[in-house]
């Protein structure tokens, strides 16, 4: 590797030099370079000569870069990686209008930087792959009053001067630092096209792991998520999306901290605390959320997982000390897949509009889920409140899951192990167990035993939770928040 220290007087030598070698090998050269920058200018003659295998350095200090948009990539064998010196990930930091779009490029790592950026988006990944954002803090000074505002967005470019469309696909979000965000919009989002349905597809095979999302607030509505993949439009396509081994602590701006409206999507491994929100699939099939920790520590509005749409699979999840909800299988107004052109009557506006509404969990599988002390565990059939039909959930299997008795509630009342507001069409219940302490009526659905459900009348012995991973945001940041303790 060629270490290449750009100064002034040949900085446009060495971009030139670049690009004409650049585009004559038509892939990486056999000799990539580390190239140290200084000022804003010599970084973005470097971005803009980026080869395969080139490492830009960015010394130790502040930078106010503008918008960068990055076009030129790397490979599989030779990414292209921008970074601080190594062992100094964490002071360089990003200030002022800096943002940096990756548009149609592909194989680019952007590396240990501190964002404490201004009204501009720190990142988008637009008609992108294999980029990665690992390594970083995000604490951003947000614009007032402009409407919606997402830090780190993966969308797709559209067909302009000759070139088709492009979406993104396979880029990694880890080991970031998340914090402080006090608007509408996301730490997250991922988008794709905006074409109608069918054609309609998001970024697909996209990582979001081992990040640290913390203080999201105050509580709107909707539009707060701290994650957000995909739109009703880009529900029934799938980005078979992974988001796993992340901390969720106080995120209360939105209902749902991560809010899923694609299908074939996997929340696993993850960890809530005192977040007043939980878990959504919104819209969507055939999602998995598996091995999650819901930690509510007695928060108003805490709760776990919620569903609509079909083939869902909740395995192995842990909740304790929720104010709410554990599990929810609502009720929906439509079903996908409803040909609504035989005779049955739209629930609303066009067909196309469907999409966007609250559609019926079916088909559902509940297994070897872990329930302890919340105040309600398992709630069924529960109503949207949209003055549109309630259809209830059809089809679900509860198999292996074990409730510990919840405690008093914050209004006094008992806690509920089982509520059903609108009865299913169809439940299996198989192997369950219930530790349901004193309370006489534990809330089955009518047909089903006691015995049935094996419900033991004492309060039994919960085990112990599962320890969240500590490998979660910068390491760089956790390496100095032990060195100030020590």
């Amino acid at each position: 590797m060629r270490l290449i220290l750009l100064l002034p007087y040949h900085v446009l030598l060495v971009s030139t030099l670049s690009a004409v070698l650049y585009s004559g090998l038509g892939s990486f050269p056999a000799c990539a370079a580390e190239i140290l920058v200084r000022t804003t200018n010599e970084t973005t003659s470097a971005l803009n000569a980026a080869r395969p295998g080139d490492t830009i350095t960015l010394e130790n200090g502040d930078y106010d870069l503008g918008r960068v948009t990055i076009t030129r990539g790397g490979t599989a064998a030779a990414p292209v990686t921008i970074r601080p010196r190594q062992g100094q990930e964490g002071k360089v930091r990003l200030v002022g209008k800096t943002g940096f779009v990756f548009r149609r490029t592909g194989h680019v790592t952007l590396r240990g930087f501190d964002f404490a950026t201004e009204e501009v988006p720190p990142v988008e990944i637009t008609g992108s792959h294999h980029v990665r954002i690992t390594e970083n803090r995000f604490r951003i000074k947000e614009p007032e009053g402009k409407g919606t505002f997402r830090w780190v967005r993966l969308n797709s470019t559209r067909a302009e001067e000759g070139q088709p469309a492009i979406n993104s696909h396979h880029n990694r979000i880890d080991h970031c630092l998340f914090e402080e965000k006090h608007t509408i919009g996301n730490f997250i989002s991922v988008d794709g096209n905006s074409l109608p349905y069918p054609k309609a597809q998001i970024s697909q095979y996209d990582r979001i792991d081992h990040n640290h999302f913390r203080n999201i607030g105050p509580r709107v509505p909707n539009g707060m998520e701290a994650i957000r993949v995909g739109l009703a439009g880009l529900s029934l396509s799938s980005g078979f999306t992974v988001i796993e081994d992340n901390l969720f602590e106080n995120c209360d701006g939105d209902p749902e901290v991560i809010s899923i409206k694609t299908s074939d999507a996997t929340i696993r491994n993850n960890t809530f605390r005192a977040c007043e929100g939980g878990l959504c699939l919104r819209h969507g099939n055939r999602n998995r959320a598996s091995g999650n920790r819901f930690f509510g520590e007695g928060k108003k509005g805490s709760n776990g997982i919620r569903m609509y749409g079909d083939d869902h699979r909740i395995e192995d999840n842990y909740f304790t000390g929720l104010t709410s909800f554990a599990l929810a299988v609502t009720n929906g107004s439509a079903d996908y897949g409803a040909d609504y052109t035989k005779g049955e009557k739209l629930p609303v506006g066009e067909p196309d509009q469907l999409l966007r509404l609250h559609l019926r969990p079916r088909r559902i599988t509940l297994r070897k889920n872990t329930i302890v002390d919340c105040a309600e565990a398992i709630l069924l059939g529960a109503p949207y409140g949209l003055p549109l039909p309630q259809k209830p959930p059809q089809d679900l299997l509860f198999e292996k899951n074990t409730i510990f008795a919840g405690k008093k509630t914050e209004a006094g009342k008992d806690a509920k192990l089982v509520e059903i507001r609108t009865p299913p069409e169809r439940i299996t219940w198989r192997g369950n167990t219930v530790f349901a302490g004193e309370f006489a009526d534990i809330g089955l659905p009518g047909g089903v035993t006691e015995a049935q459900v094996r419900v033991v009348r004492g309060t039994g012995t919960a085990p112990a939770a599962p320890r969240p991973s500590s490998d979660v945001g910068p390491g760089w940041l956790r390496a100095r928040l032990t060195q100030s303790t020590s």
